[in-house]
């Protein structure tokens, strides 16, 4: 069964889920943090376990090195009027990729943080965004894909987690 999906499933693109157990952390499961509500980034490492350039899925975590596109960069890289009809919303969503390799995540890898080390504690990490979509063949040199930014939800998700009001 598919079903087609509103255009707006592109946009707030972002959901919580509740694990039914205590995670067990180990050296492998680390809590992850959230950004401060103004943070900026120009790199991020993405993880996930997506299919590959070669179009393959692979059994084991991967992990890349992201460039942040700026809006301009963006939209002049990929047809993002195709894709969202309402055109990129830089508020809420980052445009990441390789400029120079042919590197970046891909189908299955949505919903996949894409994490920058805390800024003051480097052993931690902090997600700056969630892997959303991208265009055409995945590992395209200079063809970013979209992420939703974390921090500007930062409300709703303390609403959530612990049940705590916007000022």
């Amino acid at each position: 069964f598919t079903q087609e999906l509103p255009i707006w499933h592109l946009f707030n693109d972002i959901a919580l889920i509740e694990l039914d157990r205590n995670a067990i952390l180990n050296e492998y499961v680390i809590p992850a943090c959230l950004p401060s509500k103004n943070a900026e980034y120009k790199s991020f490492t993405a993880v996930g376990w997506g299919k590959t350039e070669k179009g393959i899925s692979s059994p084991h975590l991967l992990k890349v090195e992201l460039d942040l596109f700026t809006g301009d960069q963006c939209t002049t890289s990929v047809p993002v009027e195709e894709n969202l009809e309402m055109g990129l919303k830089e508020r809420t969503q980052i445009c990441a990729g390789s400029r120079q390799h042919g590197f970046d995540t891909c189908n299955g890898d949505s919903g996949g943080p894409l994490y920058v080390p805390h800024t003051t504690y480097p052993c931690m990490l902090q997600v700056a965004a969630i892997t959303s979509f991208g265009y055409v063949q995945c590992g395209t040199a200079g063809i970013p894909s979209i992420n939703t930014k974390v921090n500007l939800y930062l409300d709703w998700i303390e609403n959530v987690v612990w049940n705590v009001s916007p000022l």
